[in-house]
């Protein structure tokens, strides 16, 4: 797969960007989180779908807010999403 122009600006498809300022589709297509925070409500992620939040991180859960976190109102409102669980 060819590389394309690497962007890192909030609101991308936030892909690290590798020496030559290019980023590989590939490694991208795997990442379904994005390092600004936020998930779900339309943030889409390096993989081309709806954000998620690391289950396995600090911020596991999606408040809704669409942010990643751990407090009780990220992880245990009514519209929240707990990624522990899924």
């Amino acid at each position: 797969m060819p590389n394309t122009v690497c962007v890192n600006t909030i609101g991308s498809y936030d892909c690290p960007c590798i020496t030559d300022y290019t980023w590989d589709g590939e490694q991208c297509a795997a990442n379904p989180y994005r390092r600004d925070g936020r998930c779900r409500h339309g943030f889409i992620a390096p993989n081309f779908q709806e954000a998620i939040c690391d289950k396995t991180g600090p911020s596991p859960c999606c408040s809704d807010a669409a942010w990643c976190g751990s407090s009780y109102a990220h992880c245990f409102c009514s519209r929240c999403v707990d990624y522990r669980t899924k």
